[in-house]
């Protein structure tokens, strides 16, 4: 990276300008004018880099305009002036954070404008300095991004091709899109996990038109190439015949439709779209002919997706239990995104016991198929892929002493008289739960229950009632 580069960012972490909101405000106010400005040139350049549709690009630019937004009206005068001068005031300040003083974007290649944008938004609101690396292979989008930066502070915020120094990234959060860094090698690292899949599970109380429906748009929508696409969908074996034939369906019917706005953009049959890995992907009419891989053999599944290059595999399940199994020991040790179709019954079911990063009922958001993997560590939303808080710290400050706590001058002026009272009070027992009592049982216990009320309780409660009845009409007959 050029020296003027790190020069210039040094400056401005020297300075503080980044830590003013106003100056926050504008550059975010600016970016969005740039933006908003050249719609068309951005969609000309996602269309070619990317290989989507106009109405895509589209997509793409308002997911990222809104990220801008909501980091924008994040920015609250009021609030960040009562958070300074908390101590002033003589109050704790428990929540305070810190920006980080430098970001630097090594970006995902899928929908790279989203990605960039997404970051560098949340970096701008927190107040850090922010670097985006550029690829050589994305020239459009890359040139693009370069005439973006210029609405922004050119000290504060830009780009670079090459890759700077070790000691220069100590000093940075690396946004690592790409996994391509070990953890470990840089004391802040923001990851995005890559090795991944999401999955699909259509349970047999699923409505299968809706599934079909959701799972369909999911597999097109950006040709399934998003991280968060579906790459499995484990279908209970009662509905696997009516779910294929509906998903076939809705796969052609959408497929035609996409068609329309490919070829308006001048793609044709012949073309081939290329994928985040390199793989290559069939335009998105061919998958009416194959929208789908049905798998038989679900030792082999692991090995299919990591190899699949075309729509989602197709594996049938026999329960719920088995659906979790396979998630579970046949994909990777923990699935990227879940999408379950079924009742709540069932939904609540395979949403506690699958290894997921996020869960979805019965719909898949379609802003979570654009941009990279949301970052390990951080809980995933379906409307921010990077937040304000992933680019700070925290930094609480404490004004108050906690009455619980002594002093440290206290407790070493007092002997052994406060150690003895906090020991003392500190072991006194712990208050009841003031639940009920568990009512679980187990099948052995349940099974004589049972028992016992069927074979036992109700023959011997008929039994003296039917004594009873009879003693009586003796004892009327012979008495009275």
């Amino acid at each position: 990276m050029n020296s003027s580069i790190t020069a210039g960012v040094l400056s401005a972490i020297a300075d503080r300008r980044t830590r003013d909101l106003r100056f926050r405000q504008r550059q975010l106010i600016s970016l969005h004018d740039w933006i908003t400005n050249n719609t068309s040139g951005l969609e000309t350049a996602l269309s070619e880099d990317d290989d989507i549709s106009q109405a895509e690009a589209h997509f793409v630019i308002g997911l990222a305009l809104d990220e801008l937004r909501r980091n924008y009206e994040s920015l609250d005068l009021k609030k960040e002036l009562d958070i300074e001068f908390r101590i002033k005031n003589a109050r704790d300040n428990e929540h305070r954070r810190l920006p980080q003083e430098i970001v630097y974007v090594i970006p995902h290649r899928f929908t790279f404008f989203f990605g960039v944008t997404s970051a560098l938004c949340a970096s701008v609101a927190a107040g850090s300095c922010c670097i985006v690396e550029l690829p050589e292979n994305l020239q459009r989008s890359s040139a693009l991004i370069q005439c973006m930066f210029s609405s922004l502070d050119k000290v504060a915020f830009t780009t670079t091709t090459t890759r700077p120094k070790d000691d220069f990234l100590k000093r940075c959060l690396v946004v690592d899109q790409l996994n391509c860094i070990s953890p470990g090698t840089f004391r802040s690292l923001l990851s995005s996990q890559s090795t991944s899949h999401a999955i699909a599970i259509v349970d047999r109380t699923a409505n299968v038109a809706v599934a079909a429906q959701a799972l369909a748009a999911s597999t097109l929508l950006f040709s399934g190439k998003g991280p968060y696409a579906p790459s499995c969908i484990l279908v209970n074996e009662y509905v696997e015949a009516e779910f294929s034939r509906t998903f076939t369906d809705h796969a052609s019917e959408t497929a035609q439709s996409q068609t329309l706005l490919n070829g308006a953009n001048g793609y044709t049959n012949t073309q081939k779209q290329e994928g985040v890995n390199g793989s290559v992907h069939k335009p998105l009419i061919s998958s009416k002919e194959n929208p789908f891989t049905r798998l038989n053999n679900r030792e082999d599944l692991g090995a299919v997706i990591a190899r699949k290059t075309g729509g989602p595999i197709l594996l049938a399940v026999s329960s719920l239990d088995d659906a979790i199994d396979v998630a579970n020991s046949e994909l990777t040790p923990r699935t990227r995104a879940l999408y379950v179709f079924g009742d709540p019954k069932a939904a609540k079911y395979l949403a506690q016991f699958v290894q997921t990063d996020v869960s979805f009922v019965n719909h898949i958001p379609a802003g979570l198929l654009v941009g990279p993997p949301a970052p390990s560590g951080y809980p995933v939303s379906p409307t921010a892929r990077y937040r304000r808080e992933m680019m700070e710290t925290p930094s609480p400050q404490f004004v108050k002493r906690n009455p619980v706590i002594p002093s440290v001058e206290k407790l070493v002026e007092s002997g052994t008289a406060i150690p003895a009272a906090l020991l003392a009070a500190s072991s006194r027992a712990l208050r009841p739960t003031g639940q009920p009592r568990e009512g679980d049982m187990n099948f052995f216990a349940q099974g004589l229950r049972a028992s016992f009320v069927l074979y036992i309780y109700l023959p011997m409660t008929v039994a003296a009632a039917a004594i009873a009845g009879y003693g009586g009409r003796y004892a009327y007959r012979h008495w009275l």
